[in-house]
């Protein structure tokens, strides 16, 4: 449930985020993007005269950048218990310029450097593994659902953030198998893994 606090900080985030990352709108990043996913979704859109492959990946990469920090903020908020101020110091650690990072910002850097599929799926991927978590702790069937959909999406965009991902799965299994039901947790997990593989192994086969 997000308060006046929460709505405050995230503002503050979304404005010192653009600050840093505005100068990036206004360059071409078609060549960031190199998800085959992606770049059908860009060559589709543009046969159908929707739009350009070069507005659809600066309006991705607008989206991407300016979202990421906000979905990195809740999560971090939620995983804190809602402690605001710990949220968002973490998150300004995250988006403020790093001296190791020849672009700048994390997002920029990692734009810059060909990573625009990993900086696009990062930017829902936060969120998304609260209702991972949800789902492994509670067992709600819907949650399942949509976790599963959703990973299966990240797989088809970006197999290494899926890597990353399935780590991610497993510490949270772990980590909410010690309080009870480790045996149940594993099945939920599996459920997961098999639904997300089976929706998405069209992607790969027989490539």
């Amino acid at each position: 449930k997000l308060n006046r606090t929460t709505l405050l900080f995230i503002l503050v985030i979304f404005s010192i985020n653009l600050f840093i990352t505005y100068p990036l709108f206004g360059r071409d990043v078609s060549a960031s993007f190199s998800s085959t996913a992606i770049l059908g979704l860009a060559g589709f859109l543009e046969n159908l005269h929707v739009i350009s492959k070069s507005q659809f990946f600066s309006m991705l990469s607008i989206f991407s950048i300016s979202f990421a920090p906000i979905s990195y903020y809740l999560f971090v908020r939620k995983t804190a218990m809602r402690h605001e101020l710990i949220a968002l110091v973490a998150t300004l650690i995250f988006i403020l310029p790093n001296p190791l990072i020849s672009g700048g910002s994390v997002l920029t850097g990692a734009m810059l450097n060909g990573d625009g599929a990993h900086v696009f799926v990062f930017s829902f991927l936060p969120l998304f593994l609260l209702y991972v978590k949800a789902y492994i702790s509670t067992g709600v069937k819907a949650w399942g659902f949509i976790a599963a959909i959703i990973t299966a999406m990240v797989a088809i965009i970006s197999p290494f953030a899926t890597f990353n991902l399935l780590i991610i799965f497993a510490v949270i299994t772990i980590s909410e198998g010690f309080f009870r039901d480790l045996r149940e947790k594993l099945s939920r997990l599996l459920f997961l893994l098999v639904s997300s593989f089976l929706l998405s192994f069209f992607w790969y086969y027989p490539n």
